[in-house]
C-alpha cells in the first residue's frame, strides 16, 4: 500500500496558480481585458442602462384641495401628494377631487439618458381645482362622518380623519365662493351634533363649525366674534348642540355643562307625518292590511342614553302585523320590476344587495310568514304602492322611529318570536298574540325597517333629518334568531338602506298626506 501523502504549510506555501494563454493571448493581457470589461458593464448599469430603460420624467403632483386623484391617459396612477414616472411623450393628465372641477390637460416629457439613477428628470405640477358643488361636498362630508361613527372609539392605531373640517376648509378655498345661508350652516352643524359619538369625533364638529360660521378664517379675531355669534344662534334653536360641545370637554369641565339649565332644558319634538286630522278608527284594511288606530299623546324618548325628548305624538295606524309574504307577492305581481327574476338589475341600481328575498320559491313557504330579505328601498316601494289604496288625504310609509317605539310602550308590547331550541326562521305573522293594542310582533319574529336614517343622538338637531345622506338606517324590535330579552322594545339597531336578511322585514304605518 503506498504510503499516505500528508499536505504540510510547507507545501502550501510553495505552491504556485498558473493562468494558461487564452487563444494565444497572454494571461496579463486577457484578464486586464476581461476586467475592464466588467468596470463598462457595471458602469453601463448604473449610468446609461437605467436612463435607456426608463427614459422620462418623476413627475410630483399636488393639488388644493389635497386627496385628488391623479389619472395618466385615462388610468388612475395614485391621489395627491405623490410622484408619478411618466415615460417620455404626451400624456393625458387629469386631477379630479369629487365636487370640484376636474383638471385636464396633455403635456409632453422627456427624460435624462445619463446618471437617471442618481438624478432623474424632475417635474412640479400644481393643481388648484374650483368647487363646483358646494352643498354637495358638504353633504358628502356629512355622510362619511356618519358611517366612521359606526366604526367604534379611535385608538392609538387608528383615527377618524377630519372629514367634516377638511369638507369646511375646502368650502371657502376659492374666496368667490359665497358663504353658505345660516340655515345651511346651521343644518350642518345638527347634523355634526347627531353623529359626533365621541371626543374625537365632536372636535371635527366643532372645528368644522366655526370654519363656516367664520367663512374659512376662525383664526382672525373678527372670526372668532362670528364663530360666538354662529354657535349661540345654533344653541339658542337647539341647545342639544350643547352635547357636542360636552363630549369634546374634561371631564370636570363636561359636569359644570351638563349642570347649567340651558343644557338639560328637555325639548318637545312632534312627528312631521302623524295623521293630524280625520276620525279616529279602531281599524281599517287597506289593500289586505289591517291597520290599528294608535291614539295620539305624549312619549319619552332616550335612546342609548342620548339627550331625551317629550314627544306629542299625534294618533296614526300601524299594521296589524309585519308585511307579510301574501302581502308582498301582491305588491309584485303588480310591480313585476321587484320579482325575485329581477334582482340583477335591482341590485345593479343599488337597490337590493345579493340576500334579495333570498328563500322565497322555497317550497311550502307559508304566506302568512313576514316576508324577510327586502332592503329598505323596497319597502319603501311596497308603501308607496300601497298607497294607492289609501283613503284621500293619507298614505302608507314605514314607521318613524319615535312612531314604532311609542306605538310599542303605548300597548305594552312584550310577547314576540324570539330564539328557540331548533327554530330556521321566523313564524306566522300574528301567532304569538298581540298586545293591548292589537298589535302583534313588535317585538321579536323579524327585524322591521324604520324610515329615520340612524345617528347616535336623534333627540338632537331633529330639524336636520334627512338634510345630509346617511349610512345607515334604524331597524326595530330584535328577530327570531335573538334570545329573548336581549332586546326590548326601545333598543335600536341599523343597518345600510340596500341591506336584505333573513332577519328583516317590515311594516308599514298609516299617516296624513302632506298638501
Amino acid at each position: 500500500m503506498a504510503e499516505e501523502k500528508h499536505i504540510t504549510q510547507e507545501d502550501i506555501d510553495r505552491a504556485e496558480v498558473h493562468l494558461r494563454p487564452l487563444a494565444g493571448i497572454p494571461p496579463g493581457t486577457w484578464v486586464m481585458v476581461v476586467f475592464g470589461f466588467l468596470v463598462a458593464a457595471i458602469l453601463f448599469a448604473l449610468i446609461v442602462l437605467p436612463g435607456l430603460a426608463g427614459y422620462g420624467t418623476l413627475a410630483s403632483f399636488s393639488s388644493d384641495p389635497s386627496g385628488a386623484a391623479v389619472a395618466v391617459d385615462g388610468s388612475y396612477r395614485a391621489s395627491t401628494p405623490c410622484e408619478i414616472f411618466l415615460p417620455a411623450g404626451n400624456h393625458g393628465l387629469e386631477v379630479a377631487y369629487p365636487r370640484f372641477t376636474s383638471k385636464k390637460w396633455t403635456e409632453n416629457h422627456g427624460g435624462r439618458l445619463l446618471f437617471s439613477l442618481f438624478l432623474p428628470k424632475r417635474s412640479s405640477v400644481e393643481a388648484e381645482l374650483v368647487l363646483a358643488d358646494p352643498s354637495g361636498l358638504l353633504a358628502d362630508a356629512q355622510a362619511e362622518f356618519a358611517s366612521w361613527s359606526l366604526v367604534g372609539k379611535p385608538s392609538p392605531s387608528y383615527q377618524f380623519p377630519m372629514v367634516l373640517s377638511d369638507a369646511a376648509a375646502a368650502r371657502f378655498a376659492d374666496p368667490a365662493i359665497q358663504a353658505p345661508p345660516t340655515r345651511e350652516r346651521r343644518m350642518f352643524l345638527y347634523a355634526a351634533a347627531r353623529n359626533a359619538l365621541y371626543p374625537e369625533s365632536a372636535r371635527d364638529a366643532l372645528r368644522a363649525g366655526a370654519l363656516l360660521y367664520s367663512w374659512g378664517a376662525s383664526a382672525s379675531p373678527a372670526g372668532a366674534l362670528a364663530v360666538a355669534d354662529g354657535l349661540l344662534d345654533a344653541v339658542g334653536v337647539e341647545p342639544g348642540v350643547l352635547s357636542v360641545l360636552e363630549r369634546s370637554l374634561p371631564a370636570d369641565k363636561a359636569a359644570e355643562l351638563r349642570a347649567m339649565p340651558l343644557y338639560s332644558r328637555t325639548p318637545r319634538l312632534s312627528p312631521n307625518d302623524a295623521i293630524r286630522s280625520g276620525p279616529v278608527f279602531p281599524a281599517l284594511a287597506i289593500g289586505g292590511v289591517r291597520f290599528i288606530a294608535v291614539p295620539a299623546g305624549e312619549h319619552t324618548f332616550a335612546p342609548d342614553g342620548a339627550l331625551t325628548a317629550t314627544l306629542s305624538v299625534d294618533g296614526f295606524g300601524i299594521a296589524a302585523t309585519e308585511t307579510t309574504r301574501d302581502q308582498y307577492s301582491r305588491f309584485i305581481k303588480a310591480n313585476p320590476a321587484w320579482a325575485p327574476v329581477g334582482a340583477d338589475s335591482l341590485r345593479k341600481a343599488g337597490l337590493v344587495d345579493k340576500g334579495y328575498l333570498a328563500g322565497w320559491n322555497e317550497p311550502g313557504a307559508a304566506g302568512s310568514l313576514p316576508v324577510t330579505g327586502v332592503s329598505r328601498a323596497a319597502a319603501l316601494a311596497y308603501c308607496a304602492w300601497l298607497s294607492g289604496s289609501a283613503p284621500a288625504g293619507y298614505r302608507v310609509a314605514l314607521p318613524s322611529e319615535i312612531q314604532w317605539e311609542y306605538a310599542a310602550v303605548k300597548g305594552s308590547a312584550s310577547a314576540g318570536v324570539f330564539a328557540a331550541s331548533g327554530s330556521k326562521g321566523p313564524s306566522p305573522a300574528g301567532s304569538a298574540g298581540v298586545d293591548k293594542l292589537g298589535i302583534a310582533d313588535l317585538p321579536g319574529n323579524v327585524w322591521e325597517w324604520c324610515d329615520d336614517p340612524f345617528t347616535h343622538f336623534p333627540t338632537v338637531g331633529a330639524e336636520a333629518a334627512g338634510a345630509f345622506p346617511a349610512a345607515e338606517f334604524v331597524v326595530r324590535g330584535g328577530s327570531w334568531a335573538n334570545p329573548k330579552g336581549s332586546v326590548g322594545v326601545r333598543d335600536r339597531g341599523s343597518f345600510p338602506a340596500g341591506f336584505c336578511s333573513p332577519f328583516l322585514g317590515f311594516r308599514a304605518v298609516l299617516v296624513h298626506a302632506e298638501p
